[in-house]
């Protein structure tokens, strides 16, 4: 049986590396604003309205809505490595950080406009994402995708790589889901609900203008150069 100097020593190691063992897991889980073409063009707001002062490498807290006028935006999730790269004239807000508050997820919401999603693939780390548009949710592993809400057509998704969870949202309750691989779309709107193949020329109009500034694809942990 250890002895009580043995014991008392262990508990003050313990003691010693708590706050260490604090700020690791508070700083598990953050979101950071790498890129804007255009700072003024950007505007964020927290979850009570107040504005906040849009700089490069700040830390952008859960609940942020950020709007883009005539700018596009990079945020990069740390410490995993996923990328956010949010279109011109897009509403998009931060609804919840995995681990943060007792998120199961990182949950995304786009109002309006299109954003992509480069999602890390981390040994031993389980990361879960949601996408959410007005009329449907994308469930996300590590892939590559774009989405866009409000389209005239319809919100619709698009996969380079790896496999998207697509579900119809009615009054928040999802509903019937497609899996949608990489090479296909789909789209909430369609007559038939279903994922379809896109040809390169489709994959190049929906990812139009998400090309990736601050951080390249090959950057991103489990994702090779396109």
């Amino acid at each position: 049986m250890p002895s009580t100097k043995v014991r008392a020593f262990f508990l003050l190691l313990a003691l010693l590396l708590a706050p260490f063992q604090i700020t690791a897991a508070s700083a598990s889980a953050r979101i950071v604003l790498v890129f804007a073409d255009d700072e003024t063009q950007l505007a964020l707001a927290d979850p009570a309205g107040k504005t906040l002062v849009a700089q490069e490498g700040m830390v952008v807290p859960p609940g942020t809505t950020i709007r883009t006028k005539d700018t596009t935006a990079e945020l990069r999730l740390e410490p995993n490595g996923s990328v956010l790269k949010i279109a011109r004239n897009t509403v998009f807000r931060i609804q919840a950080l995995q681990n943060i508050q007792g998120a199961s997820s990182s949950d995304f919401v786009v109002l309006g406009g299109k954003i992509r999603m480069i999602a890390a693939k981390v040994a031993g780390l389980a990361s879960a994402y949601n996408v959410i548009t007005p009329m449907a949710q994308a469930a996300v592993r590590g892939t590559d995708f774009a989405v866009e809400a409000n389209a005239p057509e319809g919100d619709w998704i698009c996969v380079k790589e790896g496999a998207v969870e697509f579900a119809l949202l009615t009054n928040g309750s999802k509903g019937a889901s497609v899996l949608v691989s990489a090479g296909e779309f789909a789209n909430a709107k369609a007559p038939k609900f279903a994922a379809r193949k896109a040809s390169e020329a489709d994959i190049a109009d929906k990812f139009s203008g998400l090309d990736l500034v601050a951080v390249k694809e090959a950057e991103v942990p489990g994702h090779a150069a396109p």
